[in-house]
């Protein structure tokens, strides 16, 4: 189900383990019936999980929506040769599910590490831009995939 990926995602997430989260990434992009903007929210008693999963939609829309940006639709098959159909369909972006930008920041930062195990702080060039918005500091994961 989209939860029970977005979730697993959420635990390779917070343990820098970036290879496994754009596996899951990649597997939720092959769902295409699963459109960002519907995740539930979770409404999370625990207020750092809670954040974080409200980060993950943010690095999904900017990879997602680089890929549509590009032509490639979240129904492409993984083998294609027609790229002249593909650039010819209307493009349609992900959205945000409304939920997150209700989510508060958290009251001090949550440093997570990297996936050298590495932690980051807030002015390092690879620092999670979507992140910050919600006092977590870690590399940002690079989930943009072609």
């Amino acid at each position: 189900t989209p939860l029970a990926s977005w979730y697993r995602m959420y635990q390779y997430f917070v343990v820098g383990l970036n290879i496994n989260l754009r596996n899951e990434v990649e597997y939720f992009w092959n769902h295409q019936d699963w459109a960002l903007a519907v995740l539930p929210d979770p409404h999370d008693p625990h207020t750092a999980r809670y954040a974080v999963l409200a980060i993950l939609p943010h690095l999904l829309l900017d990879a997602f929506n680089n890929k549509i940006r590009l032509g490639i639709p979240r129904d492409t098959p993984k083998f294609n040769k027609d790229f002249k159909e593909l650039k010819s369909r209307p493009k349609i972006f992900e959205e945000l599910p409304l939920w997150v930008d209700d989510v508060p920041p958290l009251e001090r930062d949550l440093m997570l590490p990297g996936q050298t195990g590495r932690y980051f702080t807030r002015d390092i060039k690879y620092v999670c831009c979507p992140a910050l918005k919600y006092n977590v500091v870690v590399q940002d994961p690079a989930l943009r995939f072609v």
